[in-house]
Formats: structure tokens, sequence, C-alpha cells
């Protein structure tokens, strides 16, 4: 890593890493929320159902709904969650919140993140080099490493309401339940309870993002694509995305004449096309 950073660059990336996930780790007691439940209770039903009865098991409210690869994902975290506490995963324990499955949840996200870390790493590698500056803070690396680490999108989910209270900033902290109030609940940042926080595994799967956009940036294509599909198979909702991924293989693998950077189908298909105008084929059929 420090190679690839230059210098002293890889160990203020890894304080950079660090910080970030000391502060999830102090906030491991304070982790409680409805999405806690849903993983949970995706836990037990992977753990203790056979496949074919995943996505049918509906003895809580929150039934499995996820693409296969995060059930399978489930599955492997049950088998390690039994080492912690067993009655996590009986699929009747509904609201179940032990200490210890509090810890292994939330230790479980933290563990996951360092795809995100790697992925981050690997997109700053993109940008080394470019511009350098002299001073730390004006590095393009380092400004994108804090931005992606340090990230407040992903570090909102992961800070209670009580935290904002203690820090003095009631102000902010009383907005966001009013903002709960007024949307009838929804879950918009926060939960609508002040002792609830967030829960999902939304570094993991932004890491597979990253680490997929980082790949087409080295000219990776095959790499990237694969890496966009897995993430498909894991969230659905970042299908939003393909369109802009379809465009841009397209243009800069498929349909290029640079047979060493890609198919070279380019010429091929545009000499097929003019013989067939040439042929009249295309008008013919």
């Amino acid at each position: 890593m420090a190679a690839a950073a230059g210098g002293s660059g890889g160990r203020w990336f890894l304080a950079l890493a660090l910080g970030v996930s000391l502060l999830k780790c102090l906030l491991i007691p304070t982790y409680h929320s409805t999405d806690f439940e849903v993983h949970r209770n995706w836990l037990a039903i992977t753990h203790n159902l056979p496949v074919s009865q995943w996505y049918y098991e509906a003895t809580s409210e929150w039934t499995l709904d996820y693409p296969p690869f995060f059930a399978w994902f489930e599955y492997a975290l049950s088998h390690v969650a039994k080492y912690f506490d067993q009655e996590m995963l009986v699929i009747q324990n509904l609201n179940y919140s032990s200490h210890a499955t509090v810890f292994f949840q939330r230790l479980s996200v933290i563990f996951t993140d360092i795809l995100f870390v790697y992925a981050a790493h690997e997109c700053c590698r993109c940008v080394n080099g470019k511009r350098p500056g002299k001073e730390l803070l004006e590095k393009p690396m380092f400004v994108l490493a804090v931005l992606l680490l340090w990230n407040f999108g992903l570090l909102i989910v992961d800070l209670p309401f009580d935290l904002f209270a203690d820090c003095g900033l009631q102000t902010l902290s009383k907005q966001i339940q009013i903002l709960s109030k007024q949307t009838d609940g929804k879950k918009i940042f926060f939960l609508d309870t002040s002792s609830d926080i967030h829960f999902q595994y939304n570094g993991f799967l932004f890491g597979l993002m990253l680490l997929s956009v980082a790949r087409l940036f080295q000219k990776r294509h095959l790499e990237g694509a694969l890496l966009f599909a897995v993430l498909l198979h894991f969230k659905h909702i970042y299908i939003y995305v393909a369109p802009a991924y379809c465009v841009y293989l397209l243009r800069s693998y498929c349909f290029t004449a640079n047979k060493a950077a890609g198919w070279g189908i380019e010429r091929p298909v545009a000499a097929f096309l003019r013989d067939q105008v040439r042929s009249g084929h295309g008008l013919n059929r």
C-alpha cells in the first residue's frame, strides 16, 4: 500500500482508515434499529431452513427480499454468529437483541468494511500523481481518501441521536426528530425514535461499487463488469447504474478499433453494415 501511495502516503491512508474504524467501534454499544432485526431474522432464516424456503419464510414481517448473493452472505455470517449467541439464530425469537447479538451484528459491519477501505485505496491510486500538491491537503489522493473513508453519508447511518445530544447539538437532534414525524415515521437518515440508528451493510456494498469503478479506470474492463454484476446480485437497487455501465463498456471496450483494449469489433461491425446497405439486404428483409 505504501508503495502504491508513494512513500508516507500509505501511512496517512492507514491512519484515516483506522480512525473511522475506531469511531465505529466506539459506537458498538449504542447500536439498535429496525434494520438490525431485519438482518437478525435473515441470519436465522438462512441458518435453519433449506435454500428452497429462504424466500417463503414469513414468521417475521421482515421477509428475505434481497438477491441470492446477499442471502448466501447472511448464511455465511450465521455460521460465525452461532459462536456469539445461538438464540439470535432462532426464527421465532423476534426482536431478539442480546448484548452478544448487538456486538456481533455491529462487528460484522465493521469487518466487511475492509472491502470498502480496499476499494477506496484502489480509487485513490487512479488519481495518484495527477496535479500533485506540495501540501498534504492539496494532494488529490488525500482529498479523495478523506471524502470516501469519512463520507458523511456512510457515517450518518452509524451515529445515534443521543450522540448529537451529548455533544450539545440538541437543535439538530430535534430537527431530525421533527423530520421523522413529518414523514409518518419513514426512515430518512435516522429512524423515528431517538434511541435508534440505521443498520445496513452499505460500506461493503459501496465498496463493491467503488472497486468496480476503479477497475474501469485501470482499463480492467472485464473485472469491472464482473464486480458490478456481483453487486447487482447482492442488492438490486444498484440496477439504476446499469445503463451507464452498458454505455461506457460498449464505447470503451466493445466498440473499439484497438483490439488490445477490447474486442475490436467496431470496424468489423461497420464493414458488415456497409456491405448490407450496398447489397440492399437490409432493405429487402
